[in-house]
């Protein structure tokens, strides 16, 4: 979210299934409330997806895999699911179904080793090395 509105993204959706705990991100970061179910109601045209939800697999919720069979968004450019190592992943489908491009949360996170090692080192190390080491271990 501060990403994003230091960018100065004109228009952040944050979706999610408690809407108490979504109005508060919202009151905290900034952005639009939306509960999940209202999403299978509206048409949006967003640029990035992130799944921020521990759910990534029909078989961890069935309503989430009902849920987004049913979103109709346009001009998504990246999905990104911060979960890794899923099989049957529900946001990589929705990436597919919409024609955009799918990212798990390995990238990410080998880009936050990356900068933690350079904060507390110095040491500049490219993230594709990290993502290696990440890889070698699963």
């Amino acid at each position: 979210m501060f990403i994003l509105n230091w960018l100065r993204t004109t228009s952040i959706y944050v979706a999610g299934r408690n809407k108490n705990k979504t109005s508060e991100i919202v009151h905290r970061f900034g952005g639009e409330a939306v509960h999940l179910d209202e999403l299978s109601d509206r048409s949006l045209s967003v640029n990035i997806v992130v799944n921020a939800t521990s759910v990534s697999s029909p078989d961890e919720s069935s309503n989430m895999a009902v849920l987004l069979e049913k979103f109709h968004i346009k001009n998504c450019e990246l999905v990104v699911d911060l979960n890794y190592g899923r099989n049957n992943n529900l946001w990589r489908n929705l990436a597919r179904r919409v024609g955009s491009r799918f990212m798990d949360g390995l990238s990410p996170l080998a880009y936050q080793c990356r900068r933690t090692l350079a904060l507390w080192t110095g040491v500049q190390v490219p993230p594709e090395e990290f993502l290696k080491a990440l890889d070698e271990n699963l």
